[in-house]
């Protein structure tokens, strides 16, 4: 006599069982993240951190750059690492006797225009190469002026620094004047030399360009102001305080982690039908969520109380997500490292300014000495860092970044795995 086979229940036959077990790890996982999310949530330090500080700090920072009682003023001269030429000296004295004025010379004219464009300066003045030669030989020469012409610091400087530029190479073209009257012998004696010597041009002219333009426009052909583009000096500081906190508060919120595996919350989840997959994969969504948090409360605060244009949408929601997956990373491996909270919680915002001093987050990473830039290169900071100059400032899409975030995914997906990795081992070894 056969025995009597009972039809399959739903849901559990071959397909059935599969589905059935899918569905119950993606509840599974979506319930643990969800426990990852609340326990976040109820730690009062870390939302100050995660949600207003950073906001503050953009506020103060903002507010105290953009009440300088003096107008910055690159001075830009291909000898700047050398001895200064007699003209391009007597103009750099001239500038810094100038009452109002703050004068900084450099030999990099790309950076000089960068910090033009994120207001770290209200101009650059370029001076040509062949100045000397030009001015004593009593040709008038050109020299660039690059401003942002909706600036009033750009146009107090637009009106300024002809001025104090003719003061300083009127006498070298005065002295080349009369010595070459003199050695001809002219008619009309001195009351004729001076007179030719009134009429004279100025030896420098200053041709104000955009900043924002001065790479495509033509030599001595300013741009439309009504086409340039206003970027917020507050700009650069955002980003670069979305990168540092992202880093900062993931790592430092990882003390969670570290307290659930000494508590044993973790194992104790593992062993059930959550598993070690499902424990894991929440722990990084939760903490994915957490910096994608940060990063949106960054963005909105600098759109609505600075006006920053984050530029391309895809470029800007691109480095938000590769920095977040970053910040992910770092925090799962000091969960999966640290050994006790409250030493996670005091020492991880060190380590997290330091690296960020290191990778551009406290000032611009062009002004470094070639020997800070070379470690800057070794942290992921850098990386997002230049890349929002280059989206903030050059109006790059993805194609532009392209280098950038494939650093930036790099490390995302090492740190991870190597969190990954460690976490598997504490929770199963104990």
């Amino acid at each position: 006599m056969s025995a009597a086979v009972s039809p399959p229940e739903p849901g559990r036959g071959a397909g059935g069982g599969r589905l059935a077990g899918w569905g119950r790890r993606v509840l599974a996982l979506c319930a643990f993240t969800v426990v990852v999310l609340r326990g976040l949530l109820r730690d009062r330090t870390a939302l100050f951190f995660m949600l207003l500080l950073p906001v503050g700090v953009i506020v103060v920072i903002g507010a105290a750059f953009g009440n300088a009682d003096r107008v910055a003023v690159i001075l830009v001269r291909p000898e700047a690492r050398t001895a200064a030429t007699p003209v391009s000296q007597a103009i750099e004295d001239e500038l810094r006797a100038a009452p109002g004025l703050r004068v900084r010379v450099v030999a990099d004219a790309d950076a000089a225009r960068d910090e033009v464009r994120r207001a770290d300066a209200a101009a650059a003045l370029l001076l040509p190469p062949d100045l000397d030669q030009g001015v004593l030989a009593g040709h008038p020469v050109e020299a660039t002026l690059l401003i942002d012409p909706t600036s009033a610091e750009g146009a107090t400087a637009r009106l300024a620094l002809p001025g104090v530029v003719t003061r300083a190479t009127l006498p070298f073209a005065a002295a080349a004047e009369a010595a070459g009257q003199i050695d001809g012998d002219p008619d009309g004696g001195v009351a004729a030399m001076a007179d030719r010597l009134a009429e004279m041009p100025p030896p420098l002219v200053v041709v104000a360009l955009d900043a924002g333009d001065a790479r495509s426009a033509p030599a001595g052909e300013a741009t439309a102001p009504a086409e340039a583009e206003r970027f917020s000096q507050s700009s650069l500081i955002a980003a670069q305080n979305l990168v540092l906190f992202v880093f900062v508060n993931a790592m430092a919120s990882a003390g969670l982690i570290v307290a659930a595996r000494r508590d044993g919350v973790l194992r104790r989840a593992m062993s059930t039908r959550t598993g070690m997959p499902a424990v894991l994969t929440g722990l990084g969504i939760g903490w994915l969520v957490l910096a994608l948090v940060q990063s949106a409360v960054v963005l909105t605060a600098g759109r609505l109380l600075f006006d920053v244009d984050w530029g391309d949408p895809a470029a800007a929601a691109a480095l938000v997500l590769a920095f977040a997956g970053v910040g992910c990373g770092a925090g799962l491996l000091v969960g999966a490292v640290g050994a006790d909270p409250d030493r996670v919680g005091s020492i991880t915002p060190v380590i997290g300014i330091v690296l960020g001093a290191l990778g551009g987050c406290m000032v611009p990473p062009e002004i470094f000495p070639p020997a800070m830039t070379a470690v800057a290169h070794a942290t992921p900071q850098y990386w997002a860092v230049t890349g929002w100059q280059r989206v903030l400032y050059d109006g790059v899409g993805l194609a532009g970044i392209a280098g950038n975030l494939a650093v930036l995914a790099a490390v995302a997906v090492a740190l991870t795995a190597l969190a990954g990795v460690l976490l598997h081992r504490s929770l199963t070894r104990g």
